[in-house]
């Protein structure tokens, strides 16, 4: 096992979430593998912020999600790819008769259990 493997084996992520029961909910929510692939986005800290405020409030617009984090365009679009990649986020898009078309983005479903065995 590689020294970064080991470091992030679900068992030791005290440093994270050091409550065993929220450790505890996760291993019901994640594998191994699939912790391993949401880590890196969930590490910092505005990605974690917008994922939450996505849970919370549903899908919402990219200029929401940026206005609401007071957050560059430039940023907000790096934060959001990431998300995306790690499969904590989905990019939709919708056109009603009335608007033209529009992009939104939403928390996953794994994404929603994630957060409420972190934050639960």
């Amino acid at each position: 096992m590689s020294p970064k493997s080991q470091y992030l084996n679900i068992s030791g992520v005290d440093e994270y979430f050091p409550s065993n029961e929220r450790k505890e909910r996760l291993r019901l929510v994640l594998n191994q593998e699939e912790w391993l692939e949401i880590l890196p986005a969930l590490e910092n800290v505005e990605r974690f912020n917008i994922l939450i405020y996505l849970v919370n409030y549903g899908r919402k617009a990219f200029t929401q999600i940026k206005e609401a984090r007071d957050l560059s365009p430039g940023n907000c679009t790096y934060h959001l790819n990431k998300l995306m990649k790690a499969g904590l986020i989905v990019n939709q898009y919708h056109q009603s008769e009335e608007t033209r078309e529009y992009s939104y983005y939403e928390a996953t479903e794994k994404a929603k259990e994630v957060i409420e065995a972190l934050m639960g």
